[in-house]
């Protein structure tokens, strides 16, 4: 008995060392194995519009797919494992459809008669409202005495006095607003002038700069053919390409067209984004004690 108890023990430790193991292998491809990305796109500007996209985004054996098929459809997403498709929207939305056709139409609302006779009701209600002998006793009662013109006019002064008292009371308030309101702006443009503010915007600047660098893509091309319709707007057109291309010929190339008013083409893009550099930036951030002081001046805290 004991040895099966041991041999259990086992099993089940290893079980979550293996476990452990995985989830650590996990985390750490996590942060230091970059995503990477690629986003093709093509499309023609004519009479009749069409425009395709595809992002394309890998992380180890997964693959995050979007297509944006045309300016009708909207955007088809689908994730994978390696070949073995794990979701795909478009198969959702097919099966959400088929469904509501097997289960058919709403049922018919049941509170028809229920509604008919409440009707009824109200109207037998107001017939015993309208009867004679509510006009005759309505008549017989003695109409109200006609107030004094004292009474009236210190009822018109009280309600002049509570009106001069809100307007009073309303008025002041609006100046504390606006007093207040200046008050903070006059504590803000010191704050913003002051070395703290100076010391965290320049660190913060430069952890973006960097973030930025790490995330923008590395390679990128565009094929576009484009025409004005005139040859003098298109040799223009090409004059500003010309002058434009030592610093984006390498990447975009354009081909004109001097008989017709056309913009077609396709280009891609891919980079990568790694956890890793933006845990560093966030943890540099969260150390600098210009930042935390500048956060405790935004929030009016004593430092």
């Amino acid at each position: 008995m004991l040895h099966i108890l041991i041999l259990i023990l086992e099993i089940l430790g290893i079980l979550l060392a293996v476990s452990a193991g995985i989830l650590l292998f996990l985390l750490l491809a996590l942060i230091f194995l970059p995503f990477c990305y690629r986003i093709e796109t093509a499309g023609r500007l004519e009479e009749k519009r069409e425009f395709r996209a595809e992002l394309r985004v890998v992380w180890l054996c997964f693959i995050l797919k979007g297509v944006y098929p045309s300016l009708k459809k909207g955007i088809r997403w689908r994730i994978q494992l390696g070949c073995f498709p794990l979701y795909d929207s478009a198969g959702r939305k097919v099966g959400n459809r088929r469904r509501r056709k097997a289960e058919g139409g709403p049922a018919p609302r049941a509170g028809n008669k229920r509604d008919g006779e409440e009707a009824a009701e109200r109207k037998e209600d107001g017939d015993e409202r309208s009867s004679p002998g509510s006009f005759e006793e309505a008549g017989s009662s003695s109409a109200p005495p006609k107030p004094r013109e004292t009474a009236a006019e210190s009822k018109v002064m009280d309600r002049l006095l509570a009106f001069r008292g809100k307007m009073e009371y309303t008025i002041g308030g609006i100046y504390d607003k606006i007093k207040k309101i200046i008050e903070n702006i006059r504590y803000y443009i010191d704050v913003i002038r002051g070395d703290t503010f100076r010391a965290a915007f320049s660190l913060s600047k430069e952890e973006l700069a960097r973030v930025l660098r790490m995330i923008c893509p590395k390679k990128w091309e565009m094929q576009l053919t484009a025409g004005m319709g005139e040859p003098s707007s298109t040799g223009q057109m090409m004059a500003a390409y010309g002058i434009l291309y030592p610093r984006i010929g390498s990447h975009v190339i354009l081909q004109p067209d001097f008989e017709k008013r056309v913009l077609e083409g396709r280009g891609y893009l891919r980079g990568r984004v790694t956890v890793f550099i933006l845990l560093v930036a966030a943890l540099r951030l969260y150390r600098d004690r210009n930042l935390r002081q500048l956060l405790r001046l935004l929030k009016k805290e004593e430092t």
